[in-house]
């Protein structure tokens, strides 16, 4: 039995991770909506319009998106740590 996915059934499986490709794009996507969050932004996978983003994050700590497409079926999540603030906190 061949377990092997063929490359077509790969490329349209939404369960698979992000591409390097994928991940590096999408920051832009994310840029973009960070600056104005009532655009609709494009899927880095599928270009279908109106990706979804939520921002999970917990700053001053990480950043942290959770992503979703209706056109593809991506389901993702970005973190970035950020590094700890500086002791004695703000002066």
């Amino acid at each position: 039995m061949n377990t092997a996915m063929s490359e077509t059934a790969l490329a349209t499986y939404p369960g698979r991770p992000m591409t390097q490709a994928e991940a590096s794009d999408v920051w832009q996507h994310i840029g973009a909506w960070r600056a104005n969050p009532t655009i609709s932004v494009s899927c880095p996978r599928c270009s279908h319009d109106g990706l979804g983003i939520e921002d999970r994050s917990a700053r001053p700590y990480a950043e942290w998106y959770a992503l979703s497409c209706d056109g593809c079926g991506l389901e993702h999540t970005l973190h970035i740590a950020l590094g700890m603030p500086p002791a004695g906190g703000a002066g």
